[in-house]
């Protein structure tokens, strides 16, 4: 079982990559199912308004510290991470040590095409990993449709489901259908599959490491992601303060 360390109200699992992804190998092989999502400042601030969302991530299997801020943050509150592990580095090597299970993947998400150029270049560098399906992630979260998108991914008999629709809506959506979902593991990832097939570039990795990735998105995308930086991200220095306060 890997420790957790609470982080501004959020239970993160603290360990290396490489014992997260044994871990990870572990799951397929449980009774239950799992939820794993990376969470960075943006879900921080999003749960500390939204006790739902807060309560999705806290019982996810593993929810990974995917930013510098909240290795810093950790440091600061002297209940240090041991590493940063995002979500567009995670899940390649997830499918790595997934592919020899003999088990498959579904991805849900993105634009249409995104999924599919994704699956294409995963497939180039990860030896028989083996693609269920793909879909898009444009169909409503409720209702006849999304039961038809439940019952298609059941339809393939994958055994892990990869989701991309941005935060809130993926945790969410993977809370809500999990049990109907004949899979093992779900993983919300957010904007790895634009990285990953490359409808967007991902900031160097310098920038990474060094906390500025954001700074790097808002330049690429500024008025769609202006508002979560500039007035909402900025004010979790805030919410350290009173959290460390807080714990005084």
């Amino acid at each position: 079982m890997i420790e957790k360390t609470e982080i501004c109200g959020l239970r993160f699992s603290n360990a290396g990559i490489e014992r997260m992804l044994d871990e990870t190998v572990k799951l397929f092989f449980d009774d239950r199912k799992h939820m794993i999502f990376p969470a960075n400042v943006e879900s921080i601030m999003l749960a500390e308004k939204d006790p739902f969302l807060k309560e999705i991530y806290n019982k996810s299997t593993l929810l990974l510290a995917d930013g510098m801020p909240i290795i810093w943050a950790s440091k600061i509150l002297k209940r240090p991470i041991v590493e940063k592990i995002s979500g567009p580095d995670f899940l390649p090597m997830m499918l790595r040590k997934f592919s020899p299970l003999n088990k498959s993947v579904f991805f849900l998400g993105g634009e249409k095409g995104v999924a599919e150029r994704a699956c294409q270049n995963l497939c180039k560098k990860i030896k028989n990993l083996k693609i269920a399906g793909t879909m898009h992630g444009f169909f409503r979260k409720e209702g006849v449709e999304n039961e038809t998108v439940v019952k298609r991914i059941n339809s393939t008999g994958a055994s892990l489901l990869v989701v991309a629709f941005g935060t809130p809506l993926q945790e969410k959506w993977i809370f809500n259908n999990i049990e109907k979902l004949d899979i093992k593991v779900a993983i919300g990832v957010g904007a790895a599959i634009d990285f990953i097939s490359g409808e967007k570039k991902r900031a160097p990795r310098w920038m990474s490491n060094s906390g500025l990735e954001w700074f790097h998105r808002l330049i690429n995308e500024p008025s769609r992601l202006w508002r979560r930086y500039l007035l909402r991200d900025s004010l979790f220095p805030l919410l350290l303060i009173r959290n460390k306060l807080k714990n005084k």
